[in-house]
């Protein structure tokens, strides 16, 4: 028998996904493309934007889309 309620297999799987693409050795930039992709895909929205903040200058730069 399952721990994890049949209704939230799909959501654990997503996070077992995102949990596996970000403790991979990728880039950042590899990392927030495929997580990017796999937000479009189980979203199904049109675009995905991410954004981060530049430790040195404070500006918040496009990283992702």
């Amino acid at each position: 028998m399952s721990v994890v309620p049949a209704i939230m297999e799909p959501q654990v799987t997503i996070l077992h996904r995102i949990s596996n693409i970000v403790s991979s050795e990728r880039t950042l930039d590899e990392m927030l493309g495929e997580i990017i992709g796999l937000t479009v895909q189980v979203t199904d929205c049109d675009a995905c934007l991410v954004y981060l903040i530049e430790q040195d200058t404070g500006d918040i730069v496009l990283r992702a889309s």
